[in-house]
């Protein structure tokens, strides 16, 4: 998968569920309907212009999600394992969180450094592989808790059986993300501290 591809699914997936769960709601609400006679040049404009804003869109929910890691310091609560390595080692962490989490990323990377170079590679498409895991269910994480907050407003200005049912249908999606993304989280907190192990 080339570059731009690779980066258009990543960003474009919280994007595109957005837009998909917005426009239930407008078709629940009557404010579109579906015909039969619409023409092919507009059907396909549509479909360029909503690719293109999912994209954007996505984006944002991606960048929202590093926010909120960063401001709100949820880290923390994934990475014990690795503090527990770094502190055998008797370094002595940081007490600020953005410097804790730069030492624990600058000896990741100082050590497999020193490897040869298939273990190397190995580790570094692992790191990448768990940690791509965690970003993507992050920011799907986000763009679901949007998604229900549109639903849950919904339901305020106007009871729906239909919005009952998705409101139901995006906290049980909203709560299997969040269990995946534990997983990967406990996943590569424990792979990067195995590797600090042996440093």
């Amino acid at each position: 998968m080339n570059f731009e591809s690779k980066y258009l699914i990543r960003y474009g997936i919280p994007g595109w569920i957005f837009l998909i769960w917005i426009a239930l709601h407008l078709f629940i609400a009557g404010k579109i309907t579906i015909s039969d006679d619409i023409e092919p040049i507009k059907v396909i404009s549509s479909l360029v212009l909503v690719i293109s804003l999912g994209v954007v869109i996505g984006y944002v929910f991606y960048q929202s999600y590093f926010t909120l890691v960063w401001v709100l310091k949820t880290n923390n609560n994934f990475i014990n394992r690795t503090l527990k390595s770094v502190e055998k080692k008797k370094i002595k962490l940081p007490e600020d969180f953005n410097e804790r989490n730069f030492l624990i990323e600058f000896l990741w990377h100082s050590h497999i450094l020193k490897l040869e170079e298939y273990k190397l590679s190995y580790l570094s498409q692992q790191y990448e592989y768990l940690s791509n895991r965690k970003h993507e269910l992050g920011s799907l994480l986000v763009t679901l808790t949007f998604c229900c907050l549109v639903t849950g407003i919904s339901l305020f200005f106007g009871f729906n059986i239909y919005l009952i049912a998705m409101l139901l249908a995006s906290g049980i999606t909203l709560f299997t993300t969040y269990r995946s993304f534990a997983y990967y989280s406990e996943n590569l907190d424990y792979f990067t501290a195995k590797v600090i192990d042996e440093v």
